[in-house]
């Protein structure tokens, strides 16, 4: 039993059973010199160890116990409180021995009989309370413990008078011993049980918390992620804000020194612009006027008022002044169709076709002047873009928000993207020099 136990200790490294492996191997030694074995074997030559061993194994057998029962029973945890009171028979026992030695074996052996039979007694009551608490080392521990002190108490009544003498109570003391050591194996036994149950509840708890972290962690990670994201749309807004601002800075740049050049022009175009105008009406006053000149001559006007009004609105741009007032509700059906028919020979001449699709029925509060100034340089546009002629498409139609769409759609190549940020700056075109106003859009 003590080679199994010392086998399991270096397989656990657990302190308990290397105490009761020593428990084992002092209980046989002690029962050994009771029965005199050690007298006449071991210590047959040595006269002093032969008649007190058994004094000092029963002194050390005690202290090996309560080690071994502090350890097996977790006494430090479950009871603490009675740590002080088995010191204080450890100091008993020791002290008997320290009479022995100085030649007082009567009392000496008095102190560790009294001192090992009360330490039996406060271990079996330490036994019975933790074995209360529902402690499975305790109640082995408390079985064995009982069967031990039977076999002692057996023994005792036997000398006393109080039992027969015959084998069974001579051999009280050794079968309770033996009794003992066996539940006690049983019990330690059980505790790698114990052990394996503690092991799989600690890796339970270990698992559990860890998906706990894990849980934790990926939230973190979901609101760190969040975080960023806003932090990202927030940065995102800022620096879209400084390049809008950035943008808007350069086209007020660009606006003031595209104000201060149309002045001038408009005020040189201006001149001669009068002229064309005044002497196209004069023509129209005449009585006796072809009617095909008559019809070239008014087309002539219509172009130099338009002309005119351009002139103006240039003069009002470069004052920085707002042409609000001029707003007024439009046709914009009949403004398409007058614009049509003011470029109609540029048309033909190019071979391109301008085609109404879905004309829906629209007035908007406008200035009518731009609009036509906005159409006609789109419809100019389109025909550059489709220098083999094709076909323009113009729809006209009503949004859900109660707005109106104008849509001009050509069949040329399209913007390249890379320039599509510019065609709003001013003096941009990818024209060739000398074709088109170089204003942009």
């Amino acid at each position: 039993m003590a080679l199994y136990n010392f086998f399991i200790f270096f397989s656990t490294r657990d302190k308990a059973y290397a105490f009761y492996v020593a428990y084992i191997i002092l209980v046989t030694l002690t029962q050994m010199a009771f029965i005199g074995m050690l007298a006449f074997t071991t210590f047959k030559n040595m006269p002093w160890l032969s008649s007190h061993s058994a004094l000092y194994l029963t002194a050390f057998t005690a202290i090996a116990a309560g080690e071994f029962m502090v350890r097996f029973i977790h006494m430090k945890a479950l009871y603490p409180v009675s740590m002080r009171a088995m010191r204080l028979f450890y100091l008993v026992l020791l002290f008997g021995l320290v009479i022995d030695m100085d030649a007082k074996s009567v009392i000496a052996y008095r102190i560790i009989q009294v001192g090992a039979g009360s330490f039996a007694l406060f271990q079996l009551v330490i036994l019975i309370r933790v074995a209360a608490q529902g402690s499975r080392p305790a109640r082995y521990f408390l079985i064995a413990w009982v069967s031990f002190l039977l076999g002692i108490i057996s023994f005792i009544l036997k000398d006393l008078g109080f039992l027969p003498f015959n084998d069974l109570t001579r051999f009280a003391m050794t079968i309770g011993s033996a009794v003992e050591v066996v539940l006690l194996s049983f019990g330690l036994a059980d505790k790698i049980n114990v052990f394996r149950e503690e092991k799989e509840l600690s890796q339970a708890k270990a698992i559990a918390m860890a998906k706990e972290n894990e849980l934790f962690v990926l939230n973190q990670n979901v609101d760190l992620e969040r975080k960023v994201t806003e932090r990202t749309h927030a940065l995102q807004e800022t620096n879209d804000h400084l390049k809008r601002t950035q943008t808007q800075l350069v086209s007020a740049e660009k606006m003031a020194s595209l104000g201060q050049l149309t002045a001038g022009i408009a005020h040189e175009i201006n001149n001669p612009l009068t002229g064309v105008v005044g002497y196209s009406k004069l023509l129209l006053e005449r009585q006796n006027l072809d009617p095909n000149v008559r019809e070239k001559v008014e087309k002539i006007a219509a172009s130099g008022e338009r002309c005119r009004k351009i002139v103006e609105g240039v003069l009002l741009f470069s004052r920085q002044q707002e042409a609000g007032g001029k707003r007024r509700k439009v046709d914009l059906r009949a403004l398409i169709d007058r614009v049509i028919g003011i470029g109609e020979y540029q048309w033909r001449m190019h071979n391109v076709r301008v085609l109404r699709e879905g004309m829906a029925d629209a007035e908007v509060l406008a200035d009518a002047d731009q609009l036509e100034q906005v159409l006609l340089n789109l419809l100019s546009n389109a025909v550059d873009a489709m220098p083999r002629g094709g076909t323009i498409r113009l729809g006209l139609g009503h949004e859900t928000d109660g707005r109106v769409k104008l849509v001009v759609a050509d069949e040329g190549m399209g913007i390249p993207p890379e320039i599509q940020g510019r065609i709003f700056d001013p003096f941009f075109s990818t024209k060739e020099i000398g074709k088109g106003t170089g204003l942009g859009l």
